[in-house]
């Protein structure tokens, strides 16, 4: 037993010292052994790397891959779809809803204004209609145009007639059927003013008044002063005459009376009228006068 031990203690020593010696020394390298553990390595290495690029390959065609968003990527479009609202359906659309309403879209923003222009015009038409209504009862209303008599006082408030606004209205009585005007004074301040009696085609007493302001042509150029113009009908009632020639002499009863009286009248109102007139209110100034008694 003693000898088998140190045999085998004498082989681990050789064994030992051998493989220090090559260690040591430059002329034991083995190149073959060194180059086979490199090739080994470096095939390791490359099928470490081909499996990958299999995979990387796989990967690609893959249709059910997708790429994973970032982080602020995936915050940026949880936010949009929490912002989002639910898109508008078109039968709720009014000409009443907000152009900035949360789920229209652009589309949907052009027919809401498409609808307030249709809802405009509508609503044009109905009052254009409404005012052909009014008018059309107003007009039933009115009484027949037909040739009528009326008596027209012209004054102008706390003054005399000015000279061009009575030079106008003499002009305007000129021009009807039949007219008579004269500057008379009378009233509290005894103050100039006109006192006339006209027969023309009219229907009431309110379309009168404008188609007379209308001819003066005060509707685009009104008197800076304050004038007052009253109608009435000469038919019998009210207390006036019955007839435009029965009108006539009250028209006159100034004349001759102060220096600044004047007096105009159609061709068609005749001399004869004009004394038919004078001779009648004269009676009848007689007669009331007799009554007083």
């Amino acid at each position: 037993m003693g000898d088998s031990e140190s045999e085998e203690l004498e082989a681990t020593q050789t064994a030992q010292e051998d493989f220090d010696a090559a260690m040591a020394s430059d002329s034991d390298y083995e190149p073959s052994e060194s180059s086979s553990i490199v090739a080994i390595t470096a095939s390791l290495c490359e099928q470490h790397q081909n499996e990958q690029t299999d995979s990387e390959s796989e990967s690609d065609d893959d249709p059910f891959r997708f790429s994973m968003p970032s982080t602020s990527q995936r915050m940026t479009q949880g936010k949009r779809r929490q912002c989002e609202p639910p898109p508008r359906d078109d039968s709720t659309l009014t000409h009443l809803t907000p152009l900035n309403a949360k789920g229209l879209s652009k589309r949907q923003r052009t027919v809401v204004k498409d609808l307030r222009e249709k809802y405009k015009k509508e609503m044009a038409e109905k009052r254009k209609q409404a005012k052909e209504a009014r008018q059309a009862e107003r007009a039933a209303r009115q009484p027949e145009r037909k040739l009528r008599s009326w008596s027209v006082t012209l004054a102008f408030n706390g003054r005399d007639i000015p000279a061009q606004r009575l030079a106008e209205w003499n002009n305007f009585v000129l021009q009807q059927v039949r007219g008579i005007s004269a500057s008379e004074r009378g009233g509290t301040c005894q103050n100039l003013h006109a006192q006339a009696a006209i027969e023309l085609l009219s229907t009431g007493v309110r379309t009168l008044r404008r188609e007379i302001i209308s001819a003066l042509g005060w509707d685009t150029n009104p008197p800076q002063e304050t004038f007052k113009m009253s109608l009435r009908e000469i038919d019998g009632s009210k207390g006036l005459y019955e007839s435009f020639d029965a009108f006539t002499g009250y028209i006159q009863n100034d004349s001759g009376l102060y220096a600044d009286w004047s007096f105009v009248h159609t061709d068609s109102v005749t001399d004869d009228m004009l004394t038919t007139g004078s001779r009648r209110f004269s009676l009848s100034v007689l007669w009331l006068s007799f009554l007083d008694f």
